[in-house]
């Protein structure tokens, strides 16, 4: 979902600038370019786009700080081989 809260001509840019609300609630602010638009339908496509891709970048924040977390408990610090085709900690 998002709501478009202004827009601005720079030569043959048109940016929006735009609240998006991702499916956790979170809102974010963002000034969304478009080059040479031809139409409104292609400004909302564009516009959809963009939710799209700030939804997955969201996703990949978090879920990059949860394996980030993991990976200072449990592998921090510790030397790893490939046995059978399988990575473990290495012992000893």
């Amino acid at each position: 979902m998002f709501i478009v809260n202004s827009t601005r001509i720079d030569k043959e840019t048109l940016s929006a600038n735009v609240t998006y609300t991702l499916r956790d609630g979170t809102r974010i602010d963002i000034d969304v370019p478009l080059f040479a638009p031809q139409s409104l339908d292609e400004v909302l496509d564009g516009l959809g786009n963009r939710e799209d891709s700030e939804q997955r970048t969201y996703d990949a924040v978090t879920t990059n700080m949860a394996i980030k977390a993991q990976m200072e408990t449990e592998a921090i610090a510790k030397t790893f081989e490939r046995v059978d085709g399988k990575v473990t900690v290495k012992k000893g």
